[in-house]
């Protein structure tokens, strides 16, 4: 009997943790009945361990909430694990836009006088 050509594709998922809880159950059903989708896992788990110590993991459980979210159009983003660094408030911003805008017709103007002398 030959795999199902996904049976890597699916074994990977369930090891990396991209499965839905529901298709992770039924995964888990069809592991406890086929010994090859078994050693499918256990030959990713390995693979990944041997991985682990060359690279740093990435934040895969994060990310995949963050892009479920996305897709479910919930706009209140979920808290952080850093906080943000506030940003620095200007209290007289309008008013140095408004002077360095002066400053600048100011210089304009006289270039245009001493061009027509």
């Amino acid at each position: 009997m030959r795999p199902a050509p996904d049976d890597d594709i699916r074994a990977a998922d369930y090891v990396l943790g991209l499965m839905a809880p529901r298709e992770a159950a039924r995964f888990e059903l069809d592991l406890r009945h086929n010994p090859d989708l078994a050693q499918r896992v256990q030959g990713w788990r390995e693979r990944l361990a041997a991985m682990r110590g060359e690279a740093e993991p990435t934040p895969h459980a994060q990310m995949r909430q963050r892009i479920e979210d996305g897709m479910m159009g919930e706009t209140e983003p979920r808290a952080s694990p850093r906080p943000s660094k506030p940003r620095a408030v200007l209290p007289g911003r309008p008013a140095i836009a408004a002077i360095a805008f002066g400053c600048g017709l100011l210089c304009g103007a006289i270039l245009v006088w001493f061009a027509t002398m």
